[in-house]
């Protein structure tokens, strides 16, 4: 099939789930609308003459805010839908020479005094720059930019061209790039980034740093009492020494976030194209040194795609506790696997560092998980979101129901042996929380967690 027949295919595809996800995006708006003026409704029955009983309204209401998340899904859904429906587009234009128009120019890397610049029009409108150039960050276009305007040798010619070769059959590499994350632009800036990330650390007192975590251990222990007493005079005492100390950091806080918080989902977009990256084998040699260089940095913090609520992919937090090139060296221990199922576990992974085998002893390594919970992937409590590689294993259907609740930080098989346990029984564990929730089982499960994690019970 030539590349105007896949790309041809995959435009019709598309455009058909758009239209799909207009008609939905259409009917739940009027869906709201009646649910609304039926809320409304019940209102008054509720609180006019009728004297309807008040718990009537949380009929309408539920069903209300049911539509609101799932109309958010749906919105979500065809904006990757027109964006995948414009990538296409713009192929076929660039195959069949009509791409004039429907790029970057360029014009802010046109260098007037250059030798060839406007010779051969690097820059502007009808440009080789606009021709080219898919890039979704400033950083990438700057990349461009260099290469158009700096000669390169015969060698970089050639990897470049051995590069371009490799990329060329990857359709679902290109797709999954150009619509990761929430927006088609990604606006990062790394001098931005260099110097927030060069910032001196106004935080970095001791006080705070058992001061702020004690503070949130008391706020929990005190609604705990609020609910078992009735007694919310200390919840209030503890939330008052919290904003207290907020106030007083308020300007090394503000500080340390502004220049970052307009760029937190570009941040999370980005992630998210270097994980995908990471995720590809590739054969051309700067590719492989593009991987290498993904994966070998040794930071502090680890991030891997795992597959979560109704198995959407998203990338998970943890501290490092493997050498940078463990996910290469898992195909060399596959044969040392010591648990049953898709999973991989062996007592003595030689992956894992010194460090690293403390953090995992205690469970530090998941406290990162908390950013997963705060942007909505992730849960307290509820089923461990598995690696793709581990999901892709499945084989059984019943195995499947877990994804139908959103993954959690702790769950019943993390305090009943976790690594001790065989792998079917730990999916059974899974659904029985499911079929079993309540609030007070989430409740029990953080309690048992605590004390497992203090014995380092199953953990490896």
């Amino acid at each position: 099939m030539s590349p105007t027949e896949q790309y041809s295919q995959r435009l019709s595809e598309w455009e058909a789930r758009l239209a799909h996800f207009d008609r939905l995006h259409a009917g739940i708006g009027n869906i709201r609308l009646a649910l609304a003026a039926a809320f409304l409704i019940m209102v008054w029955l509720c609180f006019g003459p009728a004297g309807a009983a008040q718990p009537w309204l949380l009929i309408p209401g539920a069903a209300f805010i049911a539509a609101v998340l799932y109309h958010l899904r749906v919105r979500g859904s065809r904006s990757r839908a027109r964006r995948a429906a414009a990538l296409y587009r713009a192929g076929l234009g660039r195959i069949r020479g009509q791409w004039s128009g429907n790029g970057p120019t360029g014009e802010r890397f046109d260098v007037h005094h250059h030798i060839y610049g406007s010779d051969l029009d690097l820059f502007g409108a009808d440009s080789l720059f606009e021709l080219l150039c898919a890039a979704r960050t400033p950083m990438g276009e700057e990349t461009l930019a260099r290469w158009l305007l700096a000669p390169a040798g015969i060698d970089a010619i050639r990897e470049r061209q051995a590069a371009i070769a490799d990329l060329r059959d990857r359709i679902d590499l290109r797709e999954d790039l150009a619509l990761q994350g929430e927006s088609a632009r990604i606006e990062l800036r790394a001098d931005m980034l260099m110097a927030w990330a060069q910032a001196p650390n106004r935080l970095d007192r001791a006080w705070i740093r058992w001061t702020a975590p004690l503070l949130a251990a008391l706020a929990i222990a005190a609604a705990l009492a609020w609910a078992i007493t009735g007694l919310g005079s200390p919840f209030f005492a503890v939330l008052a020494a919290e904003a207290a100390l907020g106030y007083f950091l308020r300007e090394p806080t503000r500080a340390a976030i502004v220049s970052v918080e307009t760029a937190y989902e570009d941040l999370k977009s980005l992630s998210r194209l270097l994980n995908r990256i990471e995720s590809e084998r590739f054969n051309a040699p700067p590719l492989r040194t593009l991987l290498i260089k993904l994966s070998s940095d040794g930071s502090i913090f680890f991030s891997q795609e795992r597959v979560g609520l109704n198995k959407r992919r998203f990338a998970i937090f943890k501290f490092r506790t493997m050498v940078p090139n463990a996910e290469k060296m898992l195909a060399e221990l596959e044969e040392h696997n010591e648990v049953s199922g898709p999973v991989f576990k062996i007592k003595k992974d030689p992956r894992i560092t010194p460090i690293g085998r403390i953090l995992r002893r205690t469970s530090v390594d998941e406290l990162p998980q908390l950013f997963n919970v705060l942007e909505g992937d992730m849960s307290l409590v509820g089923p461990r979101p598995l690696p793709v590689r581990d999901y892709e294993g499945f084989n059984e259907d019943w195995q499947r129901r877990r994804f139908s609740v959103r993954p959690g930080i702790t769950c019943l098989w993390q305090v009943s042996g976790r690594n001790a346990i065989p792998f079917e029984q730990w999916m059974k564990m899974d659904l029985q929380y499911m079929d079993e929730w309540s609030l007070w089982l989430d409740v029990k499960i953080l309690a048992q967690t605590v004390s497992a994690v203090l014995k380092g019970s199953g953990a490896s």
